[in-house]
C-alpha cells in the first residue's frame, strides 16, 4: 500500500500546481512615496477660488513634483488627507445665494485613462467634506500605467469665505498617504494553494486508506472462507471417523458375540465328554468290583 500512498501524494502535488496556475493572485495596497508638501503646492483651481493641493503638476509655476512621475499604478490611486480650518462647515454658499455640499476629488491625468478635471468628471469618486477631519478619496483607473502625468487633490472649498488669502484663511489640505494596487502580489494565492494541497493530500490519503481497508476486508473474507472450508473438511473427517468408529464397534460386537458363542459351545462339548468319561469310568469301576 505504500505505492498507493506515493501515487496519492503525487496527485495532491498535481492538484496544488493546477491551483497555483488557475487562481488569480490577490490584490493588496502598496504605498507611493510622497515627498511633500512643497512650497506653493497649496493653491487654487483655475477659477482662482477653489482650494487644492498639487501633488504632481508640472504645468504650474512653480511646478510641483511631490511624487515621482515614473510611478506604476494599477486599478486606482488613493489619497488619504486631512482638512483643517473649516470647523464644522459642510456646505458652501455661492454668489447667487444657493448652497452646495463641499466635496473633494482627485484630478489629473494618468496614462491613457480619461483625464479628470472637474467635479462632474469625478462622478461618484468624489467624497463629501463635512468639516475638519481625515478623508480618503480615490481615482479609479480603467488601465494600469507606468507613469502619472498629473495628480491634484481638488476641492470646491471657496477660501475667500474664510480670508482674503489662502494663508489668511487658515485652511489646509494635508496629504498623509498615497497608495495604489500592487498588481496582485498578495498572499491569498499561496494560502489557497496550500489549502488545495492539504485537501488533495487528505483526499488521496483517505482514498488510499479506504483501498487498504477494502483490500484487508477482502483478504479477511478470503481467509474466513478458507477457514470455513477447513472447518467443513474437519467436520467431514470427524463424520468419517465417527462412521469408522461405528463400524469398528459393530465389528467388535459381532466378534465378541462370535467368540463367546464359540467358547460356550466348546465348553459345553468338553463338559459332555468329561461327563461321559466319568460315567464310563464309574461303570468300569463297578464292573471290576463285581468280579
Amino acid at each position: 500500500m505504500k505505492m498507493r500512498n506515493m501515487i496519492a501524494a503525487v496527485a495532491a502535488m498535481a492538484v496544488s500546481a493546477v491551483a497555483l496556475v488557475a487562481l488569480p493572485a490577490s490584490a493588496a495596497e502598496t504605498n507611493i512615496t510622497y515627498n511633500g508638501p512643497s512650497a506653493g503646492s497649496l493653491a487654487t483651481d483655475n477659477d482662482g477660488v477653489s482650494l487644492r493641493r498639487n501633488i504632481l503638476n508640472v504645468w504650474t509655476d512653480p511646478s510641483i513634483s511631490d511624487m515621482d512621475e515614473m510611478t506604476a499604478v494599477v486599478d486606482h490611486i488613493t489619497v488619504t488627507f486631512t482638512v483643517s480650518g473649516l470647523g464644522t462647515d459642510s456646505v458652501k454658499t455661492n454668489q447667487d445665494g444657493t448652497e452646495e455640499p463641499l466635496y473633494a476629488w482627485l484630478a489629473g491625468q494618468v496614462g491613457t485613462n480619461s483625464a479628470v478635471w472637474t467635479m462632474a468628471n469625478a462622478g461618484d469618486a468624489k467624497v463629501p467634506i463635512t468639516g475638519d477631519g481625515t478623508y480618503t478619496v480615490s481615482m479609479n483607473l480603467a488601465e494600469a500605467s507606468e507613469s502619472v502625468q498629473c495628480l491634484i487633490l481638488q476641492t470646491n472649498i471657496n477660501f475667500y469665505a474664510y480670508g482674503n488669502s489662502i494663508e489668511a484663511s487658515g485652511l489646509s489640505l494635508d496629504v498623509t498617504s498615497i497608495t495604489t494596487d500592487d498588481g496582485g502580489a498578495g498572499d491569498t494565492t499561496e494560502a489557497t494553494t496550500e489549502a488545495s494541497t492539504t485537501e488533495a493530500t487528505t483526499e488521496a490519503t483517505t482514498t488510499a486508506a479506504n483501498e487498504t481497508t477494502a483490500s484487508t476486508t477482502t483478504t479477511n473474507n478470503s481467509t474466513t472462507a478458507k477457514n470455513d472450508s477447513t472447518t467443513a473438511k474437519n467436520e467431514s473427517t470427524t463424520a468419517k471417523s465417527a462412521s469408522t468408529t461405528a463400524k469398528n464397534d459393530t465389528a467388535t460386537t459381532a466378534a465378541a458375540e462370535t467368540t463367546t458363542n464359540t467358547t460356550t459351545g466348546e465348553s459345553n462339548g468338553l463338559a459332555v465328554v468329561v461327563a461321559a468319561l466319568t460315567v464310563a469310568g464309574g461303570v468300569a469301576l463297578v464292573t471290576r468290583k463285581n468280579k
